[in-house]
């Protein structure tokens, strides 16, 4: 099982990883670890020990600010990316409580000028993703949000679930995590290459 939201333009894959930028979510059973790195956005885990798949989402806010007119991938928004994911473990018919899932995120930056601002956005979207998990069965199981950092680096091993979270000062080099744009990929396999 393997679903990449179908207009992802930043979505980096190599043999072995996936790093999801803002708007980009994933689900996969395929032997991969997906990456992010996070300030005031959210990222959401699920995983599924027996069917070793999960998936990550990685938004900016928590929903289509009212009267807006951008058009940003579904991904964008907490209210539409963590139904996607959710979407995809109602196909494995599994109860909810059979997943382990994590809350990542909502980066405090000290000095920062929009500080406020952003500590609200974090915030709201931290509920969002708390409030749509508990709707649908899920319980959090580790949730690491509004630490004073400058940003978050989350893994996730679809292999054995192992979660590895690590924070520090953003930096140009940190920040895009060797970021090159791959163009439109669609729904394709992310499966390791054979060495």
């Amino acid at each position: 099982m393997m679903v990449i939201r179908p207009d992802s333009r930043s979505m980096q894959l190599s043999d072995t990883s996936c790093f999801l930028h803002p708007g980009d979510w994933l689900y996969s059973a395929e032997a991969m670890t997906l990456k992010t790195v996070l300030g005031s956005c959210v990222a959401v885990i699920i995983w599924h020990g027996k069917t070793q798949s999960g998936g990550m989402c990685h938004f900016v806010l928590p929903e289509v600010p009212t009267g807006s007119m951008q058009h940003r991938p579904a991904g964008y928004y907490g209210d539409s990316a963590v139904k996607l994911l959710i979407t995809e473990t109602k196909k494995l018919n599994a109860h909810p409580g059979e997943f382990r899932v994590g809350v990542y995120g909502a980066i405090c930056r000290s000095g920062d000028e929009s500080g406020a601002l952003s500590r609200n956005i974090g915030k709201r979207n931290v509920e969002m993703a708390k409030k749509l998990l508990a709707q649908n069965g899920f319980v959090i199981a580790e949730k690491i949000v509004s630490e004073p950092v400058g940003y978050l680096s989350v893994s996730l091993n679809l292999r054995d679930g192992h979660v590895d979270v690590k924070s520090g000062p953003l930096t140009d080099s940190n920040q895009n995590e060797n970021y090159t744009p791959i163009g439109d990929i669609g729904v394709k396999s992310c499966r390791p290459f054979a060495s």
